[in-house]
């Protein structure tokens, strides 16, 4: 599962890789949450009934437990320690346009948009204002551990 940090997860995939049915599986998953090992984030939708069916993304309690377990990109990394961050916030969901690479990392309590990027650009600054003003959201911040030439609303981590 760590390997999957930031990805939705698939588990029927999961259940034949490991050779258990999938009930197993959403019992294994739902004890990691019950210990606040995991997090598993539902898309976002104004549709409760869509939120619920769709595939969750999956999180870790810590990076540096995660570190230990497998080795991740620096992607993974700044993505799962700002979930750490934005969980205590509210809830946390992402969204993901159908069909389409288009996303939001994050969106906390419905109203702001984080998206987060090891390296971003003014694209990445782009698709986010788009997304965020389709899904009638309030704030929207990009999260970048590298400097992002004309763009604003930028947020520079200072804890990795």
């Amino acid at each position: 599962l760590s390997a999957r940090i930031g990805s939705k997860l698939d588990i029927t995939k999961i259940s034949q890789e490991m050779g258990v049915n999938r009930i197993t599986i959403n019992n294994y998953l739902n004890f990691l949450q019950g210990t606040y090992f995991i997090y598993l984030i539902q898309p976002f939708s104004r549709s409760a009934d869509r939120e619920i069916s769709g595939r969750p993304k999956i999180y870790f309690c810590d990076n540096g437990l995660v570190k230990v377990i497998t080795q991740l990109n620096m992607g993974q990394v700044l993505e799962n320690a700002v979930f750490n961050l934005l969980k205590f916030y509210g809830k946390v969901n992402y969204y993901q346009k159908r069909r389409s690479e288009q996303e939001i990392d994050f969106i906390l309590n419905g109203l702001i948009g984080f998206e987060v990027k090891e390296t971003a650009v003014k694209g990445h600054w782009n698709n986010l204002k788009r997304l965020a003003g389709k899904l009638r959201l309030k704030e929207n911040y990009l999260i970048s551990r590298n400097f992002v030439e004309g763009v604003k609303d930028i947020i520079y981590p200072q804890f990795l």
